[in-house]
């Protein structure tokens, strides 16, 4: 697949397909940050992806907003308004999980072994799931598929376009270790505000 049928197309198809062949293209044309990228929202940002590096952050346009919950099921009341940026939080999962989750009607129910204990250990609330919408999730894959459209745009030079390129990247087999998207709930990130900027710094460091 060429680089203008690509582009011409990404609204038609899968965003996990798009990125997968947009993956081609990128490796084909050795465009490192471009296929960096790519790695990272297939297989999530997560420690165990090749892609991730100790400065890896999650980015901002995977935020949701919701509650956490008791062990119960009931929600943790923040009434503090200093502190309302604990309910939101910010998506690891690959995007293939994230458009699986999207179908779902409803709430999205989630636990982090880590965020629950920088929670108790900061703020002294005991939180066991973290709960939002799944209506959330059609924005942040739409927000993925910006990114992907404004990436292959100020690429488009360096990618080949030409028949025989386009023939080589359709013949190419997807790498094993790319489709083997592992399963399961990664966890998320903390937007933290400046008032909380030593607290931002010790949760980055959990989850870089």
């Amino acid at each position: 697949m060429s680089y203008r049928e690509l582009i011409q197309n990404i609204d038609d198809r899968d965003l996990s397909t798009s990125l997968s062949r947009a993956l081609r293209l990128a490796q084909e044309n050795e465009i490192d940050d471009f296929g960096s990228w790519i790695r990272l929202e297939l297989n999530g940002y997560v420690r165990g992806n090749n892609a991730a590096n100790p400065n890896s952050e999650v980015p901002e346009y995977r935020s949701v907003n919701g509650r956490h919950l008791d062990r119960y099921g009931r929600p943790i009341v923040i009434g503090d308004n200093d502190l309302m940026f604990l309910n939101e939080v910010r998506l690891r999962n690959s995007v293939t999980e994230l458009e699986r989750l999207s179908n779902r009607d409803g709430n999205i129910t989630i636990q982090d072994p880590l965020i629950i204990q920088f929670l108790e250990e900061h703020f002294n609330v005991q939180p066991h799931a973290f709960q939002f919408s799944s209506v959330q999730l059609e924005g942040v894959l739409n927000s993925i598929k910006t990114r992907l459209s404004d990436y292959l745009y100020q690429h488009r030079e360096e990618l080949n376009d030409d028949e025989e390129a386009e023939n080589a990247i359709e013949n190419e087999n997807i790498d094993e270790e790319l489709i083997e998207l592992k399963p399961g709930i990664w966890g998320f990130n903390l937007n933290l505000k400046v008032l909380f900027k030593i607290l931002s710094r010790k949760w980055s460091k959990l989850f870089k």
